[in-house]
C-alpha cells in the first residue's frame, strides 16, 4: 500500500500536460495490479473488463523459457499458449477474475510439452488463487460448507459447497507427536454404532489426532507413535486400559476422577433406584407421602356449613362484625396474645375485643342463618352417620319439612365443595405419579446419595434416607470422595477392603474393578491432570459435526477442529 499511495502522490506533483497525467495514470495502474498480483512483472496487460458485478482482467505472459516439470531442465523452446481463468479474492466487493494466457513449452530432453507454472500465488491446476483458497478455507472453518458456499457467493467467489470440502482437505497437516502430556477420550461418530479417539495435548491445549476408531489395536497402533510421553490421562474404558499397556508400558497412567465417580454412581445407583421405587409404591399406599384425599369428618362437614352460613349473609355490617370476632378469637386462643396484644395488632379498642370475644356465633346470624344453624349438629350427625353426601341416604327416616329443606340446602353445599376439593386432589395425584415428578424424585436421591451435604427436598426421599443401609451407603461414597479429592487420609486399598465386605452389591462389584486399575486411581489421587480438557475438546467436536450437517467424515473432521480449535 505505501508504494501506491507514494504513486498516487507523485501524480498531485504533475502540471496541466493531458499527455504526461495519462502517463502517470496508467504507470498507477500498472503499479496497483502489480500489487494485487505478485509477480506481474512477468505479465502484460492485455484487456479489461468492469462491470457492476466483476472486474476481469486478460493478462499474457511475457516468459521466453522455463524449467521442465520432470527433469527441472531450463528450455527456450515455446509451443503456443494456455488459457486459465483464475479467481482472485474480491476486489473493492465485486468478483475479480484474472484470465491468463500462459506460455507452452517444449522438453527436448524428455519430449515432453509443459506450461509454466507461478508457484508463489498459483497452485498447479486450481482455479483459485492461494490467497483466495486461504480466504474459503476461513470462512469454511467457521460454518458448514453449504453456508460457507453462499457467503462466499455474496463475497464474489462461486464456488458449490463440494469445493469448499475438497479445498480444507488439501491441507496437510502434520501431527505434533512430540508432546510429554497428552489426555485421550473417544467420541460419537454416530452415537451408539461408531465412534473415535481424539488425543489432545494437555500443556498446549491443541488436539493432537482423531483416530476414526476406539479399538484397542488401532488406538496402540497410533499411541506408540508417541515416544516422549511421560503422562497419559484417560476414562476407565477397556479399550484404553489395553493400548496404553501395549503402546505406552513406561508413561504414568491418570485415571480421570469424574468417570470414576461415574462408574460408582452407575454401579450404585440403578439398585438404589429400584428399591427406592418399590419403597414408594408401598409409602404410597400407605398414605404417608403423596397428596391427601378430603376426608368425610366431622371438621370437614362442619367447616363446610360454616362457610355456606357466612356465604348466605346479606347484612354487610353483621358479616364485618363477624370476620373481626373470628380474627380476634383465633389471635386469642390459637396464638394465646392477649388483649392487648389484639390491641396493638389490630387496632381494635379493648371494649370492642372483650365483646367480640364474649359475643356467641348465634348473635351475628339473621333469621335465616340461624333457623339452619339450629339443624346444624343434627345434619352432621347424620352425615357421619350415612357416610353420605346424598340427599336420599341422609334423609331417610327424618321427619319434619324444615330438618328436611335444611338439610337439602347444606347437602347440595357440601357435595359440590367435595366435588371440587376431589378434583384438585385427582389432579395433585396425577402429577404426583407422572413421570416428571418420578424423575425429580430420582434426581434428589441422585444429589442425596453422591452429594453429601445435599439435604433431600422431596418427603419420600427423606423418608427412604433414613433407612440405616442407605446411612452406610452414604458413608462409603462421601468417604470415596474425600479420598479422590485428597481431604480424606483413609487410603484407598483401606477403603477397598471395607467396600469388598460391606454386602452392597453394587459397591462391592465397584471396588473389585478398582483393584485392576488400581495405580492408574491411585495417580488421580496426586496428579493434577484430568480429562476435563478432553471432555470440552469432544463437546467443540460434537458442535462441528452439527454445523456440518452429517458430511464430516473423519479426514475433514480432523482438520475442522485442529485449526478452528
Amino acid at each position: 500500500m505505501e508504494t501506491i499511495a507514494n504513486i498516487c502522490k507523485g501524480t498531485e506533483n504533475l502540471g496541466n500536460n493531458q499527455t504526461d497525467l495519462k502517463l502517470n495514470a496508467f504507470e498507477v495502474g500498472e503499479n496497483l495490479v502489480a500489487f494485487l498480483i505478485p509477480h506481474f512483472a512477468n505479465f502484460v496487460i492485455t484487456n479489461y473488463t468492469i462491470t457492476e458485478d466483476e472486474v476481469v482482467l486478460t493478462l499474457k505472459s511475457k516468459s521466453t523459457c522455463a524449467c521442465c516439470d520432470r527433469c527441472h531442465i531450463e528450455t527456450h523452446h515455446t509451443r503456443g499458449w494456455q488459457k486459465r481463468k483464475v479467481t482472485m479474492p474480491p476486489l473493492g466487493g465485486k468478483r475479480f477474475t484474472l484470465i491468463l494466457y500462459m506460455r507452452k513449452f517444449y522438453c527436448k530432453a524428455n519430449g515432453h510439452f509443459f506450461t509454466e507454472q507461478q508457484p508463489d500465488w498459483l497452485n498447479k491446476y486450481a482455479r483459485f488463487s492461494i490467497d483466495c483458497t486461504r480466504l474459503m478455507n476461513q470462512v469454511h472453518l467457521q460454518m458448514s460448507s453449504v453456508s460457507a458456499s453462499r457467503i462466499l457467493s455474496d463475497m464474489g467467489i462461486h464456488c458449490c459447497p463440494n469445493t469448499c470440502i475438497n479445498h480444507l482437505k488439501n491441507i496437510k497437516l502434520a501431527p505434533d507427536r512430540t508432546a510429554t502430556n497428552i489426555g485421550i477420550d473417544d467420541f460419537a461418530k454416530r452415537k451408539g454404532y461408531s465412534y473415535g479417539s481424539a488425543i489432545v495435548n494437555h500443556d498446549t491445549g491443541q488436539v493432537l489426532e482423531l483416530i476414526d476408531s476406539r479399538d484397542s489395536e488401532k488406538v496402540a497402533e497410533v499411541l506408540s507413535l508417541y515416544h516422549h510421553v511421560s503422562t497419559i490421562t484417560r476414562d476407565r474404558g477397556k479399550c484404553y486400559i489395553k493400548a496404553i499397556k501395549k503402546a505406552l508400558p513406561a508413561a504414568t497412567v491418570v485415571a480421570d476422577k469424574f468417570h470414576i465417580m461415574e462408574n460408582l454412581t452407575k454401579a450404585l445407583f440403578p439398585q438404589v433406584q429400584s428399591r427406592f421405587l418399590h419403597e414408594r409404591k408401598r409409602l404410597l399406599g400407605k398414605s404417608k407421602i403423596g397428596p391427601k384425599p378430603p376426608v368425610l369428618d366431622q371438621s370437614w362437614v362442619l367447616q363446610g356449613i360454616y362457610a355456606s352460613l357466612d356465604s348466605m349473609s346479606k347484612d354487610v355490617e353483621k358479616a364485618k362484625t363477624l370476620a373481626k370476632r373470628k380474627l380476634c378469637l383465633q389471635m386469642h386462643v390459637k396464638q394465646e396474645l392477649s388483649i392487648k396484644d389484639i390491641h396493638d395488632k389490630t387496632g381494635y379498642s379493648s371494649c370492642e375485643i372483650k365483646k367480640l370475644l364474649d359475643a356467641t356465633y348465634e348473635s351475628f346470624l339473621n333469621p335465616s342463618q340461624l333457623w339452619v344453624y339450629k339443624n346444624v349438629k343434627y345434619i352432621s350427625d347424620r352425615i357421619l352417620e350415612k357416610k353420605t353426601l346424598e340427599y336420599s341416604g341422609v334423609a331417610k327416616g327424618v321427619h319434619g319439612s324444615e330438618k328436611k329443606y335444611a338439610m337439602k340446602m347444606l347437602l347440595s353445599i357440601l357435595r359440590e365443595k367435595w366435588k371440587n376439593e376431589y378434583g384438585e386432589y385427582k389432579e395433585r395425584m396425577r402429577k404426583f405419579l407422572s413421570k416428571e415428578s418420578i424423575r425429580m424424585e430420582e434426581h434428589d436421591l441422585w444429589n442425596a446419595i453422591v452429594h453429601f451435604n445435599s439435604r433431600p427436598k422431596t418427603e419420600s426421599v427423606k423418608i427412604f434416607m433414613q433407612q440405616k443401609n442407605m446411612y452406610d451407603l452414604k458413608y462409603f461414597v462421601s468417604t470415596f470422595q474425600g479420598i479422590l479429592s485428597g481431604e480424606n487420609k483413609m487410603g484407598l486399598y483401606k477403603w477397598i477392603n471395607m467396600a469388598i465386605g460391606c454386602g452392597e452389591d453394587g459397591i462391592e462389584k465397584f471396588a473389585m474393578g478398582l483393584l485392576d486399575d488400581y495405580q492408574a486411581i491411585k495417580n488421580s489421587i496426586t496428579s493434577k491432570w484430568n480429562n476435563g480438557i478432553l471432555e470440552g475438546t469432544v463437546c467443540k467436536i460434537k458442535t462441528v459435526k452439527r454445523i456440518m450437517a452429517g458430511r464430516a467424515s473423519i479426514t475433514l473432521l480432523e482438520k475442522k477442529v485442529a485449526l478452528k480449535l
